[in-house]
């Protein structure tokens, strides 16, 4: 499995080379904008899950408020896209959260082979 700096670049590169022949309105600034905000969000978001971890007191809970914070600070990360009324900024929204599942389904493959 690939480390999380390596998982970012190679689905930056193929985030970029996907958006490319589509000729949607979003350039590569954007595009490495977002991946390094969700890198940044999934990399706090591993810290935070490992203090959790070590923690004597075990409770599901706190790593699904975790999870759910994740999620509040990226829709306010897209507050002004969402909020801006241009049918072009759909396309951002649609790569943000494509994105945002790929690095949410390497986190849970990788928190499954953890376990094992």
């Amino acid at each position: 499995m690939l480390n999380n700096g390596v998982f970012a670049v190679v689905v930056l590169i193929f985030n970029f080379f996907l958006i490319k022949p589509f000729s949607f309105n979003i350039n590569f600034y954007q595009i490495f904008l977002f991946h390094c905000f969700l890198f940044g969000v999934f990399v706090l978001k591993k810290n935070a899950h490992i203090f959790l971890d070590s923690k004597q007191e075990k409770k599901p809970l706190k790593h699904l408020v975790v999870n759910a914070f994740a999620l509040l600070v990226c829709l306010t990360f897209l507050t002004p896209i969402i909020t801006s009324h241009s049918s072009e900024k759909k396309y951002l929204i649609i790569n943000f959260f494509s994105v945002y599942f790929l690095y949410q389904t390497n986190e849970i493959i990788r928190h499954f082979k953890n376990i094992k």
